[in-house]
């Protein structure tokens, strides 16, 4: 028996369609009837798993938030939360530049000071539904597995060269 792990975006699921291609599920089915294990090893959150075209029934088990949220057979394995000092500094950080960020909690993903550019480059881009809103300090006070600050390029050029 083998563990087989797979991402999500652009390998599970078309990012075009958002659906798992029949042609994966039948290879996932085959895989599964040689004795392997099927684990979907994902950054994204273990709340946001619902596939279309993927059959619960093939996947035994989840990493997710890039290993920060681990689940298999219905059951946790491994939680590691963000540091709440790291948390506040963050969200301080964004505060101040007037960023947008994303929370993950085990229950979901709440985001803080969207803007249109969140609406359109994330959540259409990930087919999601719509996404809580929140204040900063209400987060400090909840488990955080991710966060995912959101800035513009020029930001992001700046910050490489740090």
């Amino acid at each position: 028996m083998k563990a087989l792990f797979f991402d999500v975006d652009g390998t599970l699921v078309d990012i075009k369609t958002h659906r798992v291609p029949e042609s994966t599920q039948i290879a996932l089915r085959e895989a599964q009837k040689n004795r392997n294990k099927i684990f979907i090893a994902t950054g994204r959150s273990h709340t946001i798993l619902d596939l279309p075209g993927l059959p619960n029934d093939l996947i035994d088990g989840y990493v997710t938030l890039n290993g920060a949220v681990c689940l298999a057979g219905g059951t946790t394995v491994r939680l590691t939360k963000i540091p709440s000092d790291a948390v506040k500094t963050l969200s301080g950080i964004c505060i101040q530049k007037n960023y947008t960020c994303l929370f993950v909690t085990m229950d979901g993903m709440i985001v803080a000071n969207p803007d249109e550019k969140f609406r359109t480059g994330f959540q259409e881009y990930f087919n999601l539904g719509p996404i809580p809103v929140t204040g900063f300090e209400a987060m400090l006070h909840q488990d955080i597995y991710q966060m995912t600050v959101f800035f513009t390029e020029e930001v992001e050029k700046e910050l490489s060269k740090i």
